[in-house]
């Protein structure tokens, strides 16, 4: 069981409408992703209510009731019988699938939120941290003891990436490395089509064979982050486990870079190109990259410059592979050592290496889609799915606008948090494989039950 402490509400939100977008994307993603979260007023601030609001208190409370209604059936896959659950307390939330008891501060009341097992995990994108790595943080990348600057270059290399990835149109898990080693997650890696590696900076030769094994596979995408394997345990410190473990041809340099660059055109270069944006452009890649060229991306100002770093050497020595690695983005600099972003075919799988993170929504969402990942919304939005259920948290883009999702195959019936039949019912048209939303502001989140 994963716990979150949700603290985004004082950053977030200044109305209730707000507040309660917040809360039940929170709720129902902890749901759907069978982990949990808790929410408390931290700084007394009045986050669940106001002795002077009465009426907005009260919307407030009763919101979270229809959150809890609607995780239990997420949970149990049906509806929950709402009369026999307890008030909610006043003081105390914990949202989440397993078993807790819950005290009430005001009444002494207790609840209990039921444990369940039954949500199916529908995600074609799948992130993985290593629980390790940062404890290496000091030898890599920044090489200080100023913890606050060793803080926000992790932040770049790891918390930012899922956030952005949830922002693509498609839903996402985060997995610990150490899953994919004990065999947790055997069952569902044939549903994973683009597989992220935020951190895999140390990985023995054993790992990488598990590696190679399961997600270097017919079919996926396997995306590395900055400067994969290069802290080998059991080998030299130098890119040669880089190379081994992304297939791509890896150089470290040891001086200090920012880690900056811009996207470039898909760009093809043979032996003897002296510069990275000399080439022959292509048309191959992912959808819609050449849109995206002379976008800028990476770390942002407040971190210094970094070392080590890597760059894409000339691909001399990988025969008929050299014409097919493209480069997609390059360092700051024009020689050939500032390719910074390189996209390989490999012979069973296909291998990208992001040399400075953290890449733009609409790059994550072209590297997702040449992949083969279903996109259920346009960018901006967030979707969270299961066999069942299904959120939209409406983004930034298109406020006040309806939003038309995009289910990867038909249905028998889509019905609204609330039962509404919106398609498959009595007096309302058959189902496809799409439903529009009605009109959403920014923040606003919605639940639909899907019917097979």
């Amino acid at each position: 069981l994963g716990l979150n402490n949700d603290t985004a509400h004082p950053r977030c939100c200044t109305t209730l409408r707000e507040t309660l977008g917040i809360l039940r994307r929170t709720a129902f993603t902890a749901a759907m992703h069978q982990g949990g979260t808790w929410w408390f007023d931290l700084f007394r601030k009045g986050w669940f209510g106001n002795a002077t609001d009465t009426a907005h208190t009260a919307t407030l409370w009763q919101g979270l009731r229809t959150v809890r209604s609607s995780i239990l059936r997420i949970a149990t896959g049906s509806h929950p019988n709402t009369s026999t659950l307890t008030p909610m307390p006043r003081k105390v939330s914990v949202v989440g699938m397993y078993t807790a008891d819950i005290t009430d501060s005001v009444s002494g009341g207790q609840q209990r939120v039921v444990h369940s097992k039954q949500v199916e995990r529908v995600a074609e994108i799948a992130v993985f941290v290593d629980e390790v790595a940062p404890l290496q943080r000091p030898i890599l990348g920044l090489r200080t003891p100023n913890a606050s600057l060793l803080n926000t270059f992790y932040a770049y290399l790891v918390k930012n990436v899922p956030n952005t990835l949830a922002s693509i149109g498609a839903p996402t898990r985060v997995h610990l490395l150490s899953d994919l080693w004990s065999g947790a997650l055997d069952a569902s890696l044939p549903r994973i089509r683009f597989a992220v590696l935020l951190n895999a900076f140390s990985l023995t030769e054993a790992q990488r064979v598990i590696v190679s094994t399961k997600l270097q596979t017919a079919g996926r995408t396997v995306v590395w982050q900055y400067a994969p394997g290069l802290l080998a345990p059991d080998g030299p410190l130098d890119s040669t486990a880089s190379v081994k473990l992304t297939t791509l041809p890896l150089d470290v340099a040891w001086s200090f870079r920012t880690l900056r660059s811009t996207i470039v055109s898909p760009t093809r270069h043979s032996a003897g190109v002296t510069s990275a944006r000399d080439g022959q452009e292509v048309t191959e890649g992912p959808p819609g990259w050449a849109a995206l060229a002379g976008t800028p991306f990476g770390v942002n100002s407040t971190v210094p410059a970094v070392s080590p770093w890597l760059s894409l050497r000339q691909p001399v020595g990988l025969g008929s592979r050299a014409e097919k690695v493209t480069t997609l983005a390059v360092y700051e600099g024009t020689d050939i050592s500032s390719v910074a972003m390189a996209r390989d075919p490999a012979s069973n799988h296909t291998a990208v290496w992001v040399g400075t993170p953290p890449l733009p929504a609409a790059a994550w969402r072209a590297l997702a889609m040449s992949a083969g990942v279903h996109m259920y919304l346009g960018l901006g939005d967030v979707v969270e799915s299961t066999d069942s259920a299904l959120m939209v948290h409406a983004g930034p883009t298109g406020n006040g606008t309806t939003r038309t999702v995009r289910l990867p195959a038909a249905v028998a019936s889509v019905v609204s948090e609330d039962g509404a039949a919106v398609c498959g019912g009595p007096q309302v048209p058959p189902c496809g494989d799409t439903f529009e939303t009605p009109v959403m502001n920014t923040g606003d989140t919605l639940l639909y039950w899907l019917e097979q």
